[in-house]
């Protein structure tokens, strides 16, 4: 097949427009829910051998869990830095496949870029960076894998080879969804280039000896910490039904949760730009600018000789297989991050079939543009969903600890907070644990009350809708819709 090679232009104009995204708010990052465990938290501890061992966090995903004090948790008082480098490792990991795809002899159009790196959907994967520590940076592990092995194959250099299994082996480490995607990725790539292969067939068992490693340490690990029950959680019992909720869940997502979103976003970003004054007239042009640079850009004619099925088919395996580890857990549980890495074979796929649609270049490039603009403004609006729930977290988790008596503080007993109302706060789609507040569940509460007191001497602090439960010897604090405590009690009796 006959492809034009993108040139530099076009990788540094999409990483601009993915700046663009943050921009608003200055890459600050708003962390929510698991943020505060994982890196206000864990750190606080002093012996990471506990946090990894005695708590078990070494027992799934084990490198995305090594990093979370040493790394992500360093940086818990400048998360900007977090957030700009996930955004800097996302666009890389594009770039890297967009490559790969090219060396293997298929070129990618723009709508690859826009699927793979600015679906407001994507927003809890590639945002969020308790999900996107795992996601993004097994992704950019994955696809600098595959980039490597291709370059292996073809110039027979050692350096490329030795990238290769380090990485691939490495992309094992971070969520199963991503290990399924390098697993497929390196066999695509080996099958395409099977009569380059020669003498070193010995290539083929890179992936499988990585995925049975990474089986093997899934059953060792299932002993680890508290945490080690989450290693065995995979079966394939009731496989028929846990398909059929899956496919009603992804179903909620692909269709409710892209146009909520997509639609509703788009319409509640341009609200959220226009209460930023003029600072936000000038990120909604520098987004409108960017439209219109696309809309003129990329001239190059791809070959339209007929739809290129092959691509197709590894396009839609790429999508549906990194569903898989989802559907074979105990409970079928697709939050919109769950999809994070199947976008790159739904782009990839999409990018196939557009790219043989016969109109005039234009106009192609006019709905590249308009769709751009309008995924740039949504994740504007999902960016400021982070915000908006953070900041209320983390206000009302302060006006929490300071009435904090010395007995909670020190680990004595517990405390209880009754929750007046329930918390409120507008965003265009609530969908599972879709940017929600710490004060859902006594897990998440009493890891942000213990991350803003930096006291993991703190037991429990559970939240109580009001006229539930009862104690006797807890600390009762009553926390009314304002996000303030309104009264204290030794007991609800």
């Amino acid at each position: 097949m006959r492809t034009i090679k993108s040139g530099n232009k076009a990788a540094i104009f999409f990483f601009g427009a993915l700046l663009l995204k943050y921009l608003l708010y200055g890459f600050s990052y708003y962390p929510v829910l698991d943020d505060f465990i994982q890196y206000g938290g864990y750190p606080l501890y002093g012996d990471l051998g506990y946090v990894w061992f005695g708590i078990g966090t070494m027992a799934s995903r084990p490198l995305a869990s090594l990093l979370d004090p040493l790394l992500w948790g360093s940086l818990w008082g400048a998360m900007g830095i977090s957030l700009f480098l996930i955004t800097v490792l996302h666009f890389s990991a594009v770039c890297f496949l967009e490559r790969t795809l090219y060396k293997n002899g298929y070129s990618v159009g723009p709508l690859f870029w826009i699927a793979s790196l600015f679906l407001p959907i994507a927003s809890e994967g590639a945002y969020w960076i308790s999900a996107s520590s795992r996601l993004v940076v097994g992704l950019f592990f994955a696809s600098a894998s595959l980039y490597f092995l291709t370059r292996a194959l073809s110039e027979k250099k050692a350096g490329f080879t030795a990238l290769f299994i380090v990485l691939h082996l490495l992309s094992y480490g971070f969520y199963e969804a991503v290990a399924v995607f390098s697993f497929l990725g390196a066999v695509f790539i080996l099958y395409h280039r099977r009569k380059s292969l020669g003498k070193r067939v010995w290539f083929c068992a890179v992936p499988v000896l990585c995925l049975i490693s990474m089986f093997l340490y899934t059953m060792l690990a299932a002993n680890i910490g508290a945490m080690g029950s989450r290693a065995g959680g995979f079966g394939f019992s009731n496989l028929f039904g846990k398909i059929g909720e899956s496919a009603w869940q992804l179903g909620r997502i692909f269709t409710k949760g892209v146009w909520k979103s997509t639609v509703g976003g788009f319409f509640s970003g341009l609200k959220v730009l226009g209460a930023e004054g003029l600072w936000g007239a000038l990120v909604l042009l520098l987004i409108l600018a960017a439209s219109v640079v696309l809309a003129r850009f990329g001239r190059g004619k791809r070959s339209k000789s007929g739809l290129p099925w092959g691509m197709l088919v590894v396009g839609a395996l790429l999508f549906l297989a990194p569903l898989a580890p989802n559907v074979l857990v105990e409970t079928v549980w697709f939050p919109y991050r769950s999809i994070f890495i199947s976008l790159i074979g739904l782009a990839l796929a999409l990018d196939t079939l557009v790219s043989r649609i016969r109109v005039k270049p234009y106009l192609k490039y006019i709905a590249y543009a308009a769709v751009l603009f309008v995924c740039l403004v949504a994740n504007v609006n999902e960016y400021d969903t982070y915000k908006r729930v953070s900041e209320y977290d983390v206000r009302t988790v302060q006006n929490i600890a300071e009435r904090l008596d010395s007995r909670v503080l020190s680990g004595e007993r517990n405390a209880i907070v009754i929750v007046e109302a329930p918390t409120e706060i507008a965003q265009v789609d609530c969908y599972k644990d879709h940017v929600k507040s710490v004060l859902e569940q006594d897990w998440s509460l009493t890891g942000a009350v213990r991350a803003v007191t930096k006291n993991m001497k703190i037991k429990l602090v559970t939240p109580v809708f009001s006229g539930e439960g009862e104690t006797t010897n807890e600390q009762v604090l009553f926390l009314g819709a304002d996000g303030h405590i309104t009264q204290i009690r030794e007991s609800l009796k």
